[in-house]
């Protein structure tokens, strides 16, 4: 039987990784650069949500 991934909600500091140093120091970055990072912690996040 397939299990559903986990709610937002049930997800702990520990299944996610903290992306907000990486994301601050890129503020001057330029925009291809931001929008790259995010693409990135964007695809980590639904991999997390994803996983079983």
């Amino acid at each position: 039987m397939s299990e559903k991934p986990p709610s937002p909600a049930s997800l702990n500091a520990e299944d996610l990784t903290d992306f907000r140093e990486e994301i601050a120091a890129s503020e001057d970055a330029p925009l291809e650069e931001q929008l790259d990072l995010l693409k990135h912690v964007t695809a980590e996040l639904q991999t997390v949500l994803q996983k079983d």
